[in-house]
């Protein structure tokens, strides 16, 4: 049978529609599973984090089980010394982290001697930081008392952050931890936030160091929206989203992403503010246009709906234009990376 003149064309037209609509389809699934393998990156290496954090808090608790065990002097020489009778501190970096008791619990020689057994735990936090999982993702790692004595990897001036006489267990690194949601949870990874110690905004992991059925310290690590950025800034061929659902809040954008929902305040993420000594910083909050449940932004708003929806592929419009998504949820911080066509 001869078709009609007029079908031919047709039907090589809806032909190479759907060779077109076909190949669009594969490049979607391609990338999609990209973002995919992306995901299992980061969240491998936020188990890795939390892991080796639940490591360095059991080596702390066992140092206040028995402070006396660890009395040896391990860095010979180092310098501590008093601020205004009440603080008591090591003034200078030499390499081995910060100690510092605020003075919530007047400092005697036996609170001089639990301070100094913290020294066992640099060697661990200096491991942790710079050759663990991370992959240069932490930017700090932190062990505090009940008590309020502190050590910190690496070095921070913590006399320009913490008051004198801080007693941590007023604070929300440890309210987390005795009450609300996660009062019995073996860790917990905090949605972004501005880091106390000017590193800017940092999202971190934190667990409780417990003894007898008490807390007696939580050990945790930050790390850097900046660090987690970076990670993804360059790629520049996928637009990728990665956000905190419960806040809503954008962690990181990829170079692509930025671009074609035109963020033009992206360095939010590198938010750096020093404190005046003796001051409490005002956490600013997240631009709105970084934070999908308030942002003005109608695509970005979609994909925030999405998130909270739970659904794992959707569509948004975009100028106009339908652009498909793709959702990839990291179990073990809760975060979702979104890709967009």
């Amino acid at each position: 049978m001869k078709l009609p003149d007029r079908t031919v064309p047709l039907i090589a037209a809806s032909l190479v529609l759907a060779l077109a609509l076909s190949s669009c389809a594969d490049r979607f699934a391609e990338r999609a599973a990209e973002a995919a393998a992306i995901a299992d990156s980061m969240d491998a290496k936020t188990v890795a984090i939390r892991r080796d954090l639940l490591g360095l808090a059991e080596k702390g608790r066992v140092i206040l089980a028995d402070p006396g065990a660890y009395g040896s002097d391990l860095f010979p020489g180092r310098i501590f010394e008093f601020f205004k009778d009440t603080v008591y501190y090591t003034p200078k970096d030499e390499g081995h982290g910060t100690l510092f008791a605020s003075g919530f619990v007047p400092v005697g020689p036996k609170e001089k001697a639990r301070l100094k057994s913290l020294e066992h735990l640099s060697p661990h936090q200096k491991a942790f930081v710079e050759s663990g999982p991370a992959g240069g993702l932490i930017s700090q790692t932190y062990f505090i008392t009940a008590d309020s004595l502190f050590a910190f990897y690496p070095y921070a001036d913590l006399l320009s952050y913490i008051p004198p006489k801080r007693d941590i267990r007023t604070r929300g690194i440890w309210l987390r931890f005795t009450e609300g949601p996660h009062a019995g949870a073996a860790y917990h990874w905090a949605a972004p936030y501005v880091d106390t110690t000017g590193k800017g905004y940092v999202v971190d992991v934190t667990c409780p160091v417990r003894s007898g059925g008490d807390l007696v310290a939580v050990a945790g690590a930050d790390i850097t929206l900046n660090a987690l950025e970076a990670g993804l800034a360059a790629r520049d061929d996928l637009k990728l989203i990665l956000v905190e659902p419960v806040s809503t809040q954008i962690i990181a954008l990829s170079a692509a992403a930025e671009r074609f929902f035109k963020v033009d305040n992206a360095d939010a993420f590198k938010y750096l503010r020093m404190i005046e000594s003796n001051t409490a910083l005002e956490s600013p909050g997240m631009p709105d246009n970084l934070v999908l449940g308030k942002t003005s932004s109608a695509p970005m708003l979609a994909i925030g709906e999405a998130v909270a929806a739970g659904r794992r592929e959707f569509e948004l419009r975009v100028e106009g234009r339908r652009h498909r998504a793709a959702v990839e949820r990291l179990p073990e911080t809760g975060w979702v990376l979104v890709l967009v066509e």
